[in-house]
């Protein structure tokens, strides 16, 4: 019996203790956070603020950009309390960040603005004098329809993380990886199997790999993939205009010569050159002649794109000495010699023929030079035509 009375007691006692810690508790009040300010504006000029605040906790300042400074960093709970708040010189365009009073339970937010002497910034507009920044061009892309390509248009970024680099692609020459406006994986846009500076698939020496870090633009056509996902063209629809400043012009054995006849044919940069003068998805009405070595085949859908019976035409590229270092001109869905269609028995084009290719040529889009499909052919492969006698213009069988 004595014993069972000491429980009695000592469960009496406990009961008293965690009833008053509970009071003691209560006597807090609720967790709550108040700001005399949620909104703080200054020029462009280095600035100070001063807002006062309570809080039924104690509290700690945080700023949400490196520009500001918050001081005190923290502060007892049911005092007085107040934080300056300082921002550095801007010397670039309106800014805004935030400094965030935070008790653990509560928090309040006191948003900071800051002019700069470039004014407001906008997204760009897609062009080279004013690109779309990352998040223009998501903006700009998801207002087409599912799967609708537009451009060429220009952005402008950092990478922010690599998906496949231009060494790890292969033969195929291109890289895909993500950029944002400084970096980081906020307001990501998706660059999708892009070719390098100067439109080119990479090799090594043409210029370094592409890594996190690096300062882009993008040239080329973009798409609404789905209807959710914005991205460049792949299999080369886009290029890198820029890599860090950087720019990838032709060769100097490359600049445009020929005039476009049989006895003085374009080469690739003059072919280029030409066809950049027409209006887009423009054809000409007469042929030319464009004279050149093969750099690389075409590939489509994972498929190399060499004469074949079943559509009897070929894409390939073609430069002036057959690299892919030098500018290329794209010769899309070619007929075989005497402007026929290529059968079994055939010889098969390779890298490094030397070819004159005659026919129709188009603007196509109005950022890709090309020969129009199945209006034009192989003049000669190595040397060799076929000696039918067809004319350029003729019909293919």
């Amino acid at each position: 019996m004595k014993r069972r009375n000491l429980w009695m007691s000592l469960l009496a006692v406990a009961t008293l203790f965690v009833a008053g810690c509970k009071e003691e508790e209560q006597d807090l009040g609720l967790p709550e956070v108040k700001v005399e300010r949620n909104a703080l504006s200054f020029g462009s000029g280095i600035g100070t603020d001063k807002v006062s605040l309570s809080a039924t906790r104690d509290w700690k300042a945080v700023s949400t950009v490196d520009w500001i400074d918050v001081s005190p960093k923290s502060g007892v709970g049911y005092e007085e309390g107040a934080v300056t708040i300082t921002v550095l010189e801007n010397e670039g365009y309106d800014r805004a960040g935030a400094v965030r009073i935070d008790i653990g339970y509560d928090y309040k937010t006191i948003l900071v603005s800051q002019a700069g002497p470039l004014g407001q910034k906008t997204e760009g507009t897609g062009t080279l004098e004013d690109p779309y920044t990352p998040a223009g061009a998501n903006a700009y892309v998801s207002s087409l329809a599912a799967d609708e390509e537009a451009g060429p248009v220009y952005i402008k970024g950092i990478i922010s993380s690599v998906s496949t680099s231009f060494e790890a692609s292969g033969n195929y020459g291109n890289a895909t990886f993500y950029i944002s406006e400084d970096g980081t994986a906020n307001s990501q846009f998706y660059v999708y199997q892009t070719y390098y500076l100067g439109n080119k698939t990479w090799k090594a020496s043409l210029g370094p790999d592409v890594k996190a870090g690096d300062e882009v633009i993008i040239c080329g056509k973009v798409v609404n993939y789905k209807g959710n996902t914005a991205e460049t063209v792949g299999k080369g629809g886009s290029y890198i205009y820029s890599l860090n400043g950087e720019t990838g012009g032709p060769a100097p054995s490359d600049d445009a010569k020929g005039s476009g006849t049989l006895e003085d044919p374009y080469n690739p940069a003059g072919a280029n050159a030409f066809i950049a003068t027409l209006a887009a998805d423009t054809e000409t009405e007469s042929d030319i002649y464009v004279k050149g070595k093969i750099s690389r085949i075409a590939v489509a859908n994972n498929v190399s794109q060499e004469f074949s019976a079943q559509f009897g035409n070929a894409s390939f590229y073609i430069t002036e000495d057959g690299s892919t270092d030098g500018t290329e001109f794209y010769a899309f869905r070619i007929l075989y010699l005497g402007n026929r269609k290529w059968v079994d028995g055939d010889t098969q084009i390779k890298v490094g023929d030397e070819v004159v290719i005659v026919g129709k040529v188009v603007n196509y889009k109005g950022n890709t030079a090309e020969t129009a499909a199945n209006k034009a052919y192989l003049y000669s492969l190595n040397g060799q035509t076929d000696g039918s006698g067809t004319t350029p213009g003729g019909n293919p069988t």
